[in-house]
């Protein structure tokens, strides 16, 4: 298994029972600019520093034996600089006792300056953008009378298809200008057991898709969440949808769900927050679109409407969380983060 592990980008530490370092792969070689020969033997918090994050993810591995997860983690670098990673502490059966770290390097800073800039812009625009649907919903109206009005003239000729297509055109384009002004709604909050719009989205999806596969992953001890499950089954079937035609409804869609730990949202601390991953194995997202694809009308898809991923996005967004993704030639993961606010759920975990 060891050799494989220079294969993937993200840097990984072998740590024996003892906490000690016996082999990273080049990412990580990379990362902490130092050789494998170099690391091997040393203890990671030499390497890493002592960070409450570290220390409380090894515990909490070795305690469950389960793996356990902490983003934006502030660490120690062996040149001397502090660095924020999100890092996955994994328990190892063979030998017992050890642990597989994976790190991901995170620039705070930017990140956030990012965040702040898309969020202001893509208000910006869904505003704009509502605005202009109301003005085109007015003169809408009259296209769609006048051509109701043709078509009873014509009604018999070889040209009463034509006035027919108007209509249809027209009650299309309502109903997209309908969603693009009514996304903005008071979400309706109850607990809520996130699997529950998770899964009612799945079930369509497999109904509209009877060739595709969907493969689930759930931590079902996630506690209920404070959320308007009617606004949520919406973001999972969007993102759902989009994962489909990514794959032309014959690909693989993995669901996979997860407590994150010490995330940040908004401007937000969170210790605990919920992680709903929906993957798909289709061909990526083209780097000219990623910088905007959660704009109002940005589609990669010839007679898509571009609004799915701008919704789902003011849907977690109005719920206090992030949507986000990572996309290759090998497939696209949009994450969904929601803040999980009980503190006693962490203590009884």
């Amino acid at each position: 298994m060891l050799p494989t592990l220079d294969e993937l980008a993200t840097a990984v530490l072998v740590l024996d029972a003892h906490a000690r370092i016996t082999f990273v792969n080049a990412a990580a070689e990379h990362l902490l600019n130092r050789s494998r020969n170099q690391l091997a033997g040393q203890p990671v918090t030499a390497m890493l520093g002592t960070a409450p994050g570290l220390t409380q993810a090894l515990d909490a591995a070795a305690r469950s034996g389960w793996f356990y997860t902490t983003t934006d983690t502030l660490l120690s670098h062996p040149d001397g600089d502090p660095w924020h990673a999100d890092l996955t502490v994994s328990p190892r059966p063979n030998p017992p006792g050890g642990f597989l770290v994976e790190l991901k390097a995170v620039d705070r800073q930017r990140l956030t300056t990012e965040a702040e800039q898309r969020q202001r812009l893509q208000h910006a625009v869904q505003e704009m953008a509502r605005a202009i649907a109301h003005e085109i919903k007015n003169p809408l109206g009259g296209i769609k009378g006048a051509a109701q009005l043709l078509a009873l003239e014509l009604a018999n000729t070889p040209h009463a298809e034509y006035a027919e297509v108007i209509v249809r055109e027209a009650d299309r384009l309502h109903t997209l200008l309908t969603r693009l002004t009514t996304t903005h709604q008071h979400p309706h909050l109850h607990p809520t057991d996130l699997h529950q719009p998770l899964e009612q989205a799945r079930r369509l999806i497999a109904a509209e898709y009877p060739e595709l596969t969907i493969t689930r992953d759930y931590d079902v001890s996630i506690p209920p969440l404070l959320l308007d499950s009617e606004r949520f089954v919406q973001l999972f079937l969007n993102l759902l949808k989009n994962a489909a035609q990514a794959t032309d409804g014959r690909g693989t869609i993995t669901l996979k769900t997860r407590v994150a730990r010490q995330v940040t949202l908004g401007k937000k601390r969170w210790r605990l927050a919920a992680r709903i991953d929906i993957a798909d194995n289709g061909p990526g997202i083209p780097e000219t679109l990623r910088d905007h694809l959660f704009y109002p009308l940005v589609s990669n898809r010839p007679g898509g409407s571009g609004l799915g991923l701008a919704i789902a996005h003011e849907i977690a967004t109005e719920h206090g969380g992030a949507i986000h993704f990572t996309s290759n030639a090998r497939g696209t993961t949009f994450t969904v983060l929601l803040p999980i606010p009980d503190p006693q759920w962490e203590r009884d975990r």
